[in-house]
């Protein structure tokens, strides 16, 4: 009656650890199966040279001004007083 009971208990555990070994080993693979949907949707050749955020452009008119050294003032001056 006990070896029986024991057999018993014994396969519902086998039971058990099977599920339980079953459930492990699909989370592993539920859990690689996302990380690989992240790298492809992450580094999807078709959208990796689009930029995702919008630039927004803003347009630059480059102007040069040039600062007077005080040696050309005094040249602009002296040219100036000869002109007259």
């Amino acid at each position: 009656m006990l070896t029986e009971r024991k057999k018993i208990v014994s396969e519902q555990n086998y039971e058990i650890s099977r599920k339980i070994y079953n459930l492990f080993k699909k989370y592993k693979n539920y859990e690689s199966e996302i990380k690989k949907a992240q790298i492809v949707e992450k580094y999807n050749p078709d959208e990796l040279f689009k930029n995702k955020r919008e630039i927004q452009r803003q347009e630059v008119a480059i102007a040069e001004v040039k600062e007077q050294k005080w040696y050309s003032k005094i040249f602009d001056f002296i040219k100036k007083i000869f002109k007259k």
